[in-house]
């Protein structure tokens, strides 16, 4: 299960399923951005003002112990990327959003002290931990993404990679717009019932397709052989807490972003 953790103004989850390693899902709460993107808004590319946001992610960061210069981030263009970052690759995308790794929706490392973001106003967050060398993972999963497989992607990497075994991983997929919330075109529907089977579409009182995206990707995780028994969803719906969490959907206007964090375990 998911539990909600705090550190002093700064409200987040994290999974207990990835106990043994640094991480956690931002809430909107503790930051000091105002208007549209009030609270803590992580997200470079909204609008908001840029020193709120650096500040926003400085006070995040410190939660885990680490420190802005050793954050990786990527450009997040709703593909199915997977960068293999290190110390090398430390601080890029971290302050400004121009030296974001670019075309990357996924990030995976083994490097000790190397800490992975990434940002959502309702895309899902998949968190992975290999617990036997060290190894995590996060991959943003839109629809786009979900329907590519991103998530399974960020997983075959680390095995190609790092030598995971794809049984012994960890999942987590953290808080994001649910099957609740999600109203989308039949056509779309029709393409991810192709995809991953009728369970992740349902239909809600006016006759419309509502689409399931934790359920997605979790499918999508099993296939490419993360043990079901390994995945742990926060069913945790975006757009349901709007005083909570940030929602593009729930907003329908400018408004900022949550971000999902990961360090790899020890220090070099």
């Amino acid at each position: 299960m998911f539990a909600m953790r705090s550190s002093g103004s700064i409200l987040y989850v994290a999974s207990r399923k990835l106990a043994a390693v640094n991480h956690g899902f931002s809430s909107r709460l503790g930051g000091v951005s105002t208007g549209p993107y009030a609270g803590l808004n992580l997200g470079l590319h909204v609008g908001d003002d840029p020193a709120k946001v650096v500040d926003n992610r400085e006070r995040w960061i410190k939660v885990f112990g680490s420190s802005i210069h050793e954050v990786v981030a990527g450009e997040q263009v709703h593909g199915t990327s997977v960068a293999v970052v290190g110390r090398k690759d430390w601080g890029k995308g971290s302050q400004d959003q121009d030296d974001a790794l670019s075309g990357c929706d996924a990030l995976i490392s083994t490097e000790p002290g190397t800490a992975l973001i990434s940002f959502y106003a309702d895309c899902v967050p998949v968190f992975l931990y290999d617990p036997v060398i060290q190894a995590v993972g996060i991959a943003h999963a839109g629809w786009k993404g979900t329907l590519a497989g991103i998530a399974a992607k960020a997983a075959t990497a680390m095995h190609k990679a790092f030598g995971s075994e794809l049984a012994s991983l960890n999942a987590a997929i953290g808080p994001a717009i649910g099957p609740c919330c999600y109203e989308v075109s039949p056509e779309l529907a029709a393409q991810f019932t192709a995809e991953f089977g009728p369970d992740v579409v349902s239909v809600n009182w006016m006759g419309r397709p509502q689409l399931d995206l934790w359920k997605a990707n979790r499918f999508g995780l099993m296939r490419a052989g993360v043990k079901e028994t390994n995945i742990e969803t926060a069913q945790l719906c975006s757009a349901c807490h709007p005083q909570l969490l940030y929602s593009y959907r729930h907003e329908k206007g400018p408004t900022g972003r949550m971000a999902a964090f990961i360090v790899v375990p020890g220090r070099e």
